[in-house]
């Protein structure tokens, strides 16, 4: 009897099992076809949204291949730029080397102005902008000033290095070095100067009044024949010896503001005594312009004319 109602008892749990999810399949089946048709509809969105991935990805890869592309043709451009550049500098900045006249210089007076020229030139094709002048001692010890004016200058145009040896100086030689700069141009010249034993009051006081008579005479005379050249009785003059021990003529030079002037005389008697002058035109050129004579300059009747200019400045 106990069998039968275990039977029975186990019958019963499978048919409420099967019919249970019997029932549980018709009260849920159009939810789970809802669930399956929208898994459906997220797979196909899926599938679509990888499409795109694989078409953006395909496209970063163009884009990064143009990229590349274009970085390299920039670099090339950079690359031709600094070229350019190059050649624009060195059209811009190019001179040719620069002339100092003289390079050497003897016999200079401690004390007295010892006066160097530097003028720059160049090509046609290049058109840059000043060249900058300086002067720079290489001996030590250097007793001595320098000045350099102007300190910059272009072509045709000239600078002069003024270097003024002090006492200690005598009987010694000095030297500098020129440089001339334009951006990262840059040319120098060596210059050298003998100073001599002798000093500048004594030979000062024996030449410059006379080198100042002898000028005196020129220069009223230009005033009035040569009115522009500004020269007139007004006009400031700082001397210069030069020359000191030629003992047959005698050099001397007188700067102004706008001119040189170089005055020799021959030491002799009338009417044999000569005496002569150039005129150069400072910061523009670098050789005699004018030159004048006097037959006998002692004489109160004598005469000025014109003759040629030296090749030349005294030095």
């Amino acid at each position: 009897m106990n069998k039968i109602v275990a039977v029975l008892f186990v019958a019963g749990l499978i048919i409420g099992v099967i019919t249970g999810y019997g029932v549980g399949f018709v009260v849920y089946q159009p939810q789970i076809s809802q669930l399956q048709s929208d898994l459906s509809e997220t797979q196909s969105a899926l599938s679509e949204l990888q499409g795109n991935f694989t078409e953006a990805q395909s496209h970063t890869y163009e884009l990064e291949s143009d990229l590349s592309e274009t970085q390299s043709a920039l670099s090339e451009l950079q690359g031709n730029f600094t070229e350019a550049q190059s050649y624009t500098y060195e059209y811009i900045y190019h001179f040719t080397p620069m002339q100092v006249i003289p390079e050497h210089m003897e016999d200079a007076v401690a004390g007295q102005r010892c006066v160097f020229l530097v003028d720059v030139e160049e090509p046609e094709w290049a058109k840059g902008p000043a060249v900058s002048i300086s002067a720079v001692p290489l001996t030590i010890p250097f007793d001595a000033s320098v000045m350099v004016n102007p300190q910059a200058i272009t072509p045709r145009q000239v600078a002069e290095v003024t270097v003024i040896p002090g006492e200690a100086s005598a009987n010694s030689t000095l030297k500098l070095l020129v440089i001339g700069e334009r951006g990262r141009v840059k040319k120098t010249k060596t210059i050298t100067i003998e100073v001599g034993k002798g000093l500048a009051g004594p030979l000062e006081d024996s030449m410059g009044p006379l080198a100042t008579e002898i000028r005196d005479k020129f220069t009223l005379w230009l005033a009035a024949n040569h009115p522009e050249f500004g020269i007139t009785r007004e006009t400031e003059w700082t001397g210069a010896i030069v020359r000191p021990n030629i003992l047959v003529v005698m050099y001397y030079l007188f700067f102004s503001e706008d001119w040189e002037m170089g005055v020799s005389w021959h030491v002799t008697i009338p009417p044999h005594n000569w005496a002569r002058i150039y005129l150069r035109r400072r910061f523009n050129d670098v050789r005699p312009l004018y030159a004048f004579e006097i037959s006998s300059w002692s004489t109160e009747d004598y005469e000025i004319y014109a003759i040629n200019p030296p090749e030349s400045v005294w030095r």
